[in-house]
């Protein structure tokens, strides 16, 4: 069962509709027909859907959200705190994948966490 095709509006809806006057066009039209009373109660019926389609292609073009977790360390001294205690544990001689994870655990984040602070201190530091 698809889509019936609405009644074509009337010309003189459309004229009052552009003008403002819509209401009193609709009061001035005669009464429908039971088959166009039918024809405008399946047009309302689909209107959701046509909606929801119109609306999901006008979403379609809008911009997506920023992406990305929110970051671990947000400030210099926790990266240095993170830095600190991966030096410690690799100048116990800790091998360093398994200080990296030891930090991680502590503090609750992933070891490719650990790994990016200790790379931008690396970077930081060669410089």
């Amino acid at each position: 069962m698809g889509i019936k095709p609405h009644p074509p509006v009337p010309p003189r809806l459309k004229k009052a509709a552009a003008k403002g006057g819509f209401l009193g066009a609709l009061r001035a039209l005669p009464e429908p027909s039971d088959e166009e009373k039918e024809g405008y109660l399946t047009c309302l019926g689909e209107l959701p859907f046509l909606l929801r389609g119109a609306w999901l292609e006008a979403g379609k073009k809008l911009p997506h959200d920023r992406g990305g977790a929110p970051r671990a360390f947000k400030t210099p001294q926790e990266k240095k705190k993170v830095v600190e205690d991966l030096r410690r544990l690799l100048g116990l001689g800790v091998e360093k994948p398994d200080a990296i994870s030891q930090v991680a655990r502590k503090y609750d984040v992933s070891d490719r966490t650990i790994r990016r602070v200790w790379a931008e201190y690396a970077k930081a530091n060669r410089q």
